[in-house]
């Protein structure tokens, strides 16, 4: 679901060239399966490849180990905290 809503947002966003890192091997190794899924999981997959195929084409999801993705955990932490919301975003030129 996390990963649905992040490429919805960057879609909306207008950001076409992204890479998205999470540290479920699980669903990323799922998202570029050819195999399907019935049921809600499936559902959601088929949903983030249709956003990937179309509108985030040159967009990847990878995989990397939780120990590596240290910077989004902590900035998840932070986010719960905050008494409204916010984008952060950083977007190199």
């Amino acid at each position: 679901m996390g990963l649905l809503r992040a490429l919805n947002w960057v879609n909306e966003m207008q950001i076409t060239d992204m890479d998205f890192e999470m540290d479920c091997k699980r669903v990323v190794d799922s998202l570029y399966s050819s195999r399907t899924y019935n049921s809600d999981l499936g559902d959601i997959l088929s949903d983030c490849r249709t956003i990937l195929a179309t509108s985030l084409v040159n967009s990847h999801v990878k995989f990397i180990r939780r120990q590596a993705n240290d910077v989004a955990h902590k900035l998840a932490r932070v986010a719960t905290a905050q008494a409204s919301f916010h984008n952060f975003i950083d977007i190199p030129t």
